[in-house]
């Protein structure tokens, strides 16, 4: 597995644990030790995640990280 493959997919793991106990992005980065914008980031490139999305669509998305993207509203 390429470097650059590993490291998205550690990315991905440790962003994914850390929504088990962070209930906001802010809350999120704190836990991982960086900037509130790089897990907006982050979660839009591993989990098409939006930050606009409705509060219903988040949560959703949060207990089924496997919830279809296009079921995400942005604007």
């Amino acid at each position: 597995m390429p470097l650059k493959e590993a490291v998205n997919e550690v990315e991905k793991k440790l962003i994914s644990l850390a929504q088990k106990e962070g209930k906001s992005t802010y809350e999120i980065a704190d836990m991982l030790g960086v900037n509130q914008s790089t897990i907006v980031r982050k979660m839009k490139k591993y989990f098409h995640w939006c930050k606009n999305a409705s509060n219903d669509a988040k949560l959703h998305y949060r207990l089924n990280p496997l919830f279809h993207k296009d079921a995400m509203i942005c604007s």
